[in-house]
């Protein structure tokens, strides 16, 4: 598997889109946020990790906690980030960066603020230097994001530091379009698995996801959507008080009728098969979890997040997945 930091989960985080010399079609890219990312109860386990265990196939985790769905889909780059840089001039160096869609960083607070910031690289509980490829005004180089106070972040700034044969200065209009260099992903199986940051917000989700398929899409490329999960808390939970319950599940409903044979509900295998595929017998929390509708505790670290083994068969969901469209090798499906 490519993680984006590398070979270690090292404090900074390069979200770089320079890739190996891998035939299109031959990689899975993983976008979404912590749960993508992984590694919550310490054991350095992602389902990306699994996934690729099971399948051979080269692998990116694209995981951000923290991130909404509208953040996900601008670093994806199916929604178009526009930005604002000191003196409205791209120079030689680290070009501060004043504003994301109008939204000026140094009164914001960043992530910490407001996780609903259109901002493309903010983590909302941690610190982490984050760095992508991106392009401003056909100038090609890397943004970076940079975070202070807290965890979690009390302020955050974003640089520009364009590419050393870059063809400088070059004037940079206010709200200027900035691209994430995923022209690499053509013919690609991209993993979604959205919406838990804005769970509420299910137009959002929905258009959040709706983008980043359009992208895909028009790269050649295939995706699957996963559902969102449920957390173990009460307005999560099946029964009187669970709002947000009602509400994830009639999203997943939503999102299962947009997608059809693209969508796959882990929330509701987690649920059904998740301990017998995990090799787990039920505890009495299991027993009650499942009763209320969410995953059991046996495949989970805290409330939301999952451990090895929760993480373990959502891998194993998506390889049979895979398997069943005929995007990767093992069975053979009508076309």
């Amino acid at each position: 598997i490519h993680f984006a930091d590398g070979s270690t989960r090292a404090p900074g985080l390069d979200l770089s889109i320079d890739q190996p010399d891998v035939t299109p079609g031959a990689r899975i890219q993983c976008w979404g946020d912590s749960l993508t990312f992984g590694n919550q109860d310490g054991t350095g386990t992602s389902f990306p990790d699994e996934l690729a265990t099971l399948t051979g196939i080269l692998i990116f985790n694209r995981g951000i906690g923290g991130q909404t769905s509208k953040q996900i889909a601008m670093r994806q780059g199916g929604n178009v980030a526009r930005v604002t840089v000191t003196g409205n001039t791209i120079s030689s160096g680290a070009n501060t960066i004043t504003h994301i869609d109008a939204v000026e960083l140094s009164t914001s607070g960043g992530m910490a603020a407001d996780k609903d910031q259109p901002f493309p690289l903010s983590s909302q509980g941690n610190n982490t230097t984050i760095a992508a490829r991106v392009r401003i005004q056909g100038v090609s180089g890397t943004l970076r994001r940079s975070a202070a106070g807290g965890p979690p972040s009390t302020s955050e700034s974003y640089t520009f530091t364009p590419d050393a044969d870059a063809t400088l200065p070059a004037n940079c209009p206010a709200q200027s379009p900035m691209l994430f260099l995923t022209e690499e992903l053509q013919g690609d199986i991209s993993i979604l698995w959205l919406g838990r940051n804005d769970q509420t917000e299910t137009d959002q989700i929905k258009d959040g996801i709706a983008a980043c398929v359009s992208r895909i899409e028009r790269k050649g490329g295939r995706y699957l959507v996963l559902s969102v999960l449920t957390g173990d808390y009460d307005p999560e939970e099946y029964g009187p008080s669970g709002s947000r319950y009602l509400t994830t599940v009639g999203l997943n409903n939503d999102l299962e009728a947009l997608y059809t044979d693209r969508y796959l509900d882990v929330r509701r295998l987690l649920i059904t098969e998740g301990l017998p595929r995990a090799g787990i017998t039920p505890t009495a929390q299991d027993t009650i979890d499942i009763g209320n509708d969410v995953p059991p505790d046996s495949l989970r670290h805290d409330a939301i997040h999952l451990n090895a083994a929760g993480y373990g068969v959502v891998a194993q969901l998506i390889n049979e997945k895979l398997r069943a469209l005929g995007w990767i090798p093992g069975w053979v499906t009508a076309a």
